[in-house]
């Protein structure tokens, strides 16, 4: 095994080998490290490592501007074509992804809960949260189910604290 320093290749160059374009979807797919997020992973240099995205960006693009992050316009996280990434602000990052009304639209969408119950006959519970009013769909017998639960807990309660009381005055 040959001995020494090896020469260290430019970052563009491995950025270059690190990915393949999708031809249906113009994706420059990340084929080397990928985060536990799904993010592609790259290292700058000696002790500089980061996304593969914000590297194309800053390559590509320039620089990003301070308070701005790097979107994916695609929604594909290991995407790393610079077509495909814009720099805004986290508010509409997150609303672009996974946003209050896409959870809503999803939530809205479920037609089984997670018991595998249907939720065509669901109702609506409400409550007061961390001062904001949150309203929710329950399926009506999972809700049922956990109502009776608790019912039978506290009746199983009340009789055993009876009849340690009865035990108390017998004995």
């Amino acid at each position: 095994m040959p001995t020494g320093i090896y020469p260290r290749i430019p970052a563009i160059e491995r950025f270059e080998k690190g990915y393949i374009p999708e031809p249906n979807t113009g994706c420059w797919i990340w084929l080397g490290g990928i985060s536990t997020a799904g993010y592609g992973l790259l290292s700058f240099g000696a002790a500089h490592h980061g996304y593969a995205h914000r590297f194309s960006y800053l390559t590509f693009k320039g620089n990003i501007p301070e308070g701005l992050e790097i979107d994916h316009l695609c929604r594909i996280r290991s995407c790393c074509n610079p077509q495909h990434l814009e720099a805004v602000d986290r508010r509409t990052n997150i609303m672009r992804g996974i946003g209050p009304e896409t959870l809503a639209e999803k939530q809205r969408n479920l037609k089984i809960c997670k018991q595998g119950h249907s939720l065509a006959d669901a109702y609506l519970s409400t409550a007061f949260i961390r001062g904001k009013i949150r309203t929710w769909r329950r399926c009506k017998r999972c809700s049922a189910i956990s109502c009776r639960k608790y019912r039978h807990s506290k009746i199983c309660k009340d009789d055993h604290e009876e009849r340690t009381e009865r035990r108390r005055r017998i004995g």
